[in-house]
C-alpha cells in the first residue's frame, strides 16, 4: 500500500483488496489513508454503470478500466 497499490482495483473474480482487508477482524490498517478521490470516482462510475468509454480522455478511460473487473 505504501508503494501505490490500489485498494479498490478488483481482480477477475471481482475481489477487491479493500473489502478483503475490511472483512478481516485482525485488520489494523486505516483504509481511508490509502483511498484517493480519483479511485473512489472511478469505482463509482463502474459500479453505477455510467457510460464512459469513448466519452472521456484515453488516459482517464484506462484508469477507470483498472477499476472494472469485467474489462
Amino acid at each position: 500500500l505504501e508503494h501505490g497499490a490500489h485498494l479498490d482495483q478488483p481482480n477477475r473474480a471481482r475481489d477487491c483488496p479493500l473489502l478483503l482487508i475490511a472483512m478481516n477482524p485482525m485488520n489494523t490498517i486505516c483504509l481511508l489513508t490509502y483511498s484517493s478521490l480519483k479511485c473512489l470516482a472511478a469505482t463509482a462510475v463502474v459500479k453505477h454503470g455510467i457510460p464512459y468509454r469513448g466519452q472521456i480522455p484515453q488516459t482517464l478511460e484506462t484508469f477507470v478500466n483498472y477499476h472494472d473487473a469485467t474489462f
